[in-house]
């Protein structure tokens, strides 16, 4: 169990931290210091946030070993899930003014929240459970 949670933050964190490198642009920023270190605190903010969805699925679920043996049912849960949770955190990241869009950013008119993050927090969870699956079983390989 130990080496698939490894697995899946070394994902997640890999999977953030290209995606905040790539939709920096469409931020509003005065903090050089987050440029300068290549958004790494915004991608561990972004592991907390797809460990939340993996915990929400987990007591869903009421299973915390779900993601090594995932399928298709459990993964749309958590999409669904994620898709919730990333408008929430957009919401309130946005009304704290944390940041802000410049003019460049698509935006999600109803909700007023940008659809890059939207879409990173909705997405990378996902991607980061089945990354971390796939590599937990070839891991799993080249022990035999």
């Amino acid at each position: 169990m130990k080496p698939y949670f490894y697995l899946l933050i070394l994902v997640s964190f890999l999977l953030n931290l290209l995606w905040e490198n790539s939709h920096g642009a469409l931020y509003i920023t005065d903090k050089q210091w987050m440029q300068n270190l290549a958004y790494i605190p915004c991608s561990l903010g972004d592991i907390m946030l797809v460990l939340i969805c993996y915990a929400g699925i987990s007591l869903f679920l009421n299973n915390w070993n779900w993601g090594i043996e995932a399928n298709t049912k459990q993964l749309v849960y958590l999409f669904l899930f994620s898709a919730f949770v990333a408008f929430v955190a957009e919401k309130i990241a946005i009304d704290m003014a944390w940041w802000q869009y410049n003019r460049e950013m698509p935006q999600i008119p109803i909700f007023e929240i940008g659809l890059s993050p939207w879409l990173q927090i909705s997405i990378t969870p996902t991607l980061s459970v089945i990354s971390a699956k796939m590599l937990n079983k070839q891991k799993r390989v080249w022990k035999k």
